[in-house]
């Protein structure tokens, strides 16, 4: 009788332990995550970029980033308008009246600048043209933002010349968006240099 018990709670033990183990098993399974949306994202983002499509790129990116753009230069702007002494001032080429420029919203300001850029300096044309992303996986870090990580190849010159960039993608009530990329906010603090102090 001892041993029918040893052998049955032998017997049970077993079953316990291949429970949980197809348990902890089929729960490691369910916690790979489906990228895609994330991932399209900032694909999304790279296209936009490579056809300087500014205003394309900036409805995809977060309202944070794109203020913070616009707040990079403002301050160099308003100097600007402050030593003009007519209501207009010339930015890169292009006469604004003073006002205007300042009462643009965040996303038709960083439209504008970027055009603006994209006409008097053809190498912003030539570097984004010339990229050729590839997405090489994803990288969550909480419920709300993942981190895409991405291989940029492109041509500068007769070399070509390879980099890893992570585009943070960012949960928001229209879906996921993208973070600025830093080579917008590079782009911005170089700018910004250019200005008025």
């Amino acid at each position: 009788m001892k041993d029918y018990k040893m052998s049955l709670f032998k017997n049970m033990f077993f079953v316990v332990m291949f429970a949980l183990l197809v348990v902890g098993c089929s729960n490691q399974g369910g916690t790979s995550q489906d990228f895609s949306a994330q991932i399209a994202a900032s694909d999304a983002g790279f296209a936009s970029l490579q056809k300087l499509d500014w205003a394309g790129y900036v409805a995809q990116v977060e309202p944070e980033g794109v203020a913070k753009f616009r707040a990079t230069l403002m301050p160099g702007i308003e100097k600007m308008v402050l030593a003009s002494k007519t209501d207009s001032i010339n930015l890169f080429g292009k006469n604004f009246n003073s006002q205007e420029i300042q009462d643009l919203d965040s996303n038709a300001f960083f439209v504008e600048i970027m055009n603006m850029v994209s006409e008097v300096s053809p190498e912003i044309k030539t570097t984004f043209s010339n990229m050729v992303n590839t997405t090489m996986g994803a990288v969550p870090d909480g419920d709300s933002l993942v981190y895409i990580v991405v291989k940029t190849s492109m041509m500068i010159g007769p070399r070509s010349v390879d980099e890893m960039n992570i585009q943070s993608v960012v949960s928001s009530d229209d879906g996921w968006k993208l973070r600025m990329s830093p080579k917008m906010d590079g782009i911005a603090m170089m700018l910004a240099q250019a200005f008025p102090r």
